[in-house]
């Protein structure tokens, strides 16, 4: 399971600075049509097929890895109440819908993972940098999905190629916070372990 997350995780960094890089190389094509330049504006119709195209693998590689992140977390969770003294705040099973569940998922995920790394934690020098990374990651949770719900909601009210050209910069915005939350993903699935 672990090496499983790990995986997915390694390939959404991977798949977000692609996105990265395609947002930036239709932000530059999309500058060219608006400012007139009428030999690029053969590209658009490449560029939103493959946005559609993008948006599609990012859903599937997202959903698996949502799901294998919430066994992950469900499984730790499981074995913190093992092995702990402590009273942890949720039953196990709360840790398997954390991320799913609307207003619980902006609280949830923060307080499991800040109980795992309680628990998991053997090293008194590292216990600070730890819980400044766990909060880094709760806040880029928060924004991230903030910012999806937000941008799913403007997609169908974008009209004209200006506006198209502002909202790549927002998504631009919003794949490289999704970049740096899976960057401490990974920090974090890594620090807790296997």
């Amino acid at each position: 399971m672990f090496k499983l997350l790990e995986g997915i995780v390694l390939l959404l960094i991977g798949y977000k600075i692609l996105q990265v890089l395609v947002r930036i190389y239709a932000i530059i094509t999309l500058t060219r049509v608006v400012d007139g330049n009428g030999l690029i504006k053969t590209q658009f119709p490449y560029i939103m097929r493959e946005l559609k195209i993008e948006y599609l693998i990012n859903n599937i590689i997202v959903v698996s890895f949502l799901i294998l992140l919430s066994t992950w977390f469900y499984i730790k969770y499981v074995n913190a109440h093992r092995v702990s003294r402590l009273q942890l705040t949720y039953k196990p099973i709360w840790a398997l819908f954390a991320f799913l569940i609307p207003f619980f998922n902006l609280v949830a995920p923060y307080k499991i993972m800040n109980e795992l790394w309680t628990v998991q934690n053997r090293d008194m020098s590292i216990d600070h940098n730890g819980k400044i990374i766990i909060k880094t990651w709760c806040i880029l949770s928060v924004m991230i999905v903030i910012a999806s719900r937000y941008l799913s909601i403007q997609a169908n009210q974008v009209e004209g190629l200006k506006a198209f050209l502002t909202f790549e910069y927002y998504y631009l915005f919003f794949y490289l916070v999704s970049l740096h939350y899976f960057l401490e993903t990974r920090k974090l699935v890594k620090m807790i372990g296997a």
